[in-house]
This record gives C-alpha cells, sequence and structure tokens, in this order.
C-alpha cells in the first residue's frame, strides 16, 4: 500500500459520506 492510495481512500470515503447526505 502507497501513501498517496491512503489519502485516496480516505478522501473516498468522505466523498461517500457527502454522497449519502445529499441522497
Amino acid at each position: 500500500m502507497d501513501w498517496w492510495y491512503e489519502e485516496r481512500f480516505e478522501q473516498n470515503l468522505k466523498v461517500s459520506y457527502l454522497f449519502r447526505l445529499f441522497v
């Protein structure tokens, strides 16, 4: 696992969370 992958994963969680709020 690379560091950029970890950051992406965290961002994905935030994005999915916001998406859930909208939907």
